[in-house]
């Protein structure tokens, strides 16, 4: 990768039975999320993260789920920001219809999002299924259910807002969240948003 991921998705494939762990910047060495349920971010002794200052390793803790069994098979995805094209980053809900504005830097196709203080959903919205604003398809990653329609959400030019408060739906007054953003146009590395509009 070209910088720090800021994002890393693992999950063992051989050894043990074990969920889709997920790491965000922030978090200390010992703190993840569970991207195959609902649950806040949560402590684990052994998922231990360690970059290497050109972010080009990291490595796993021995106990955590059998991912450093000699041996063991993982799949992993790694994620960091890419102006014009991705950005992972956090915001805090108001819990109001007029909820927070995120800027992404450009108009966003797909926007995934999770509470990490509290239990809450894996909320995602995108803009094939929900052209026009406010979005409101939203699909749960850790759930089979069908699209749950409320509208949740605004698709701006250089960014998304937040159009609902309450629990389920990404802003709840004092929720720190989670969010990645994927470009409906990407553009490149030039930081400026396209100037057309929803």
């Amino acid at each position: 990768m070209s910088k720090a991921p800021e994002l890393i998705i693992v999950k063992q494939r051989e050894f043990a039975t074990t969920y889709w762990e997920v790491w965000y910047k922030s978090f200390d060495n010992f703190s993840a999320l569970n991207l195959q349920n609902s649950s806040a971010k949560y402590t684990n002794g052994g998922w231990h993260t360690v970059f290497s200052s050109n972010a080009t390793n990291f490595s796993v803790g021995q106990e955590f789920n059998g991912y450093s069994n000699a041996g063991a098979k993982n799949v992993t995805y790694a994620f960091h920001s890419v102006p014009g094209f991705s950005k992972i980053g956090t915001y805090s809900g108001n819990g109001s219809t007029d909820g927070p504005f995120v800027h992404a830097g450009f108009r966003p196709k797909y926007v995934m999002v999770k509470r990490m203080d509290a239990t809450e959903e894996w909320m995602i919205l995108d803009s094939a299924r929900d052209p026009m604003n406010g979005a409101k398809a939203r699909l749960f990653a850790q759930d089979t259910m069908v699209e749950n329609p409320a509208e949740t959400m605004d698709f701006l030019s250089n960014g998304f807002k937040l159009r609902r408060g309450g629990g389920g739906t990404g802003n709840v007054s004092g929720g720190t969240y989670l969010y990645v953003a994927f470009a409906e146009a990407p553009f490149g590395g030039s930081g400026v948003a396209p100037a057309t509009a929803r």
